[in-house]
């Protein structure tokens, strides 16, 4: 099967390049807020796609959907540092059946997950001048754990499979857009793991962000 990941990166890195060419000269903006910012984020979905080997041992699809919750911080506006908790599900090829009060009901693959990162951003740039949208572009490197389980969801004393699977590093380009004095955004991003991992890469089509201010100037 063709490896369709390297024509995603360039695909990421030419949005990146038109994005930058197109920002006006004099739109570098002023943050607000102080040296320091906590941001509130949801990911919805997140695709993330595990290696064929581990996918036909399990005898599951090889593409998980997730919904993440994650806090970040951003210090001076160039680095930033996060963490996450996601939850979502994997289309299962062997479930089982059994039966409870409210009838015979079949289970389903459920997947938990957790990240953390730390990387480097650009500071907020106007897409065009005198406007309220900015636009920021970052580089993480961060550790993923990944577990699921097979169950029948909301069911007291129900059959339950465990599963493990190799959590992995990845590096993690991102592009976030930054509205209403940069306290609401949205973004997307792309994550690559690498070494030997059950993980193949994700890919956050939609990211919604809140930003707090939590510490003085």
């Amino acid at each position: 099967m063709m490896n369709t990941r390297p024509e995603i990166r360039i695909l990421f890195l030419n949005v990146l390049i038109f994005l930058m060419s197109a920002i006006h000269p004099d739109a570098l903006c002023q943050e607000h807020g102080g040296k320091h910012q906590f941001i509130m984020y949801m990911t919805t979905p997140t695709m993330t796609t595990i290696r064929d080997g581990k996918s036909d041992e399990l005898d599951i699809a090889n593409k998980a959907w997730m919904t993440e919750i994650g806090i970040c911080t951003k210090l001076y506006h160039l680095i930033g540092i996060s963490g996450a908790l996601g939850y979502g599900g994997i289309k299962d090829y062997n479930t089982f059946t059994q039966s409870t009060t409210w009838g015979t009901l079949e289970s389903s693959f459920t997947t938990l997950s957790y990240d953390f990162k730390a990387g480097i951003w650009t500071p907020g740039l106007g897409l065009i001048k005198d406007r309220n949208l900015n636009v920021s572009a970052g580089t993480s490197f961060g550790f993923e754990g990944f577990s699921g389980r097979k169950e029948i969801v909301n069911c007291k004393d129900c059959e339950v499979e465990k599963f493990k699977f190799k959590g992995g590093f990845f590096v993690e380009p991102e592009i976030n857009f930054f509205f209403f004095q940069n306290l609401i955004g949205v973004g997307t991003s792309y994550r690559y793991f690498f070494g030997d991992n059950d993980l193949n890469s994700s890919w956050t089509l939609l990211k919604i962000m809140v930003r707090f201010d939590l510490l003085n100037r």
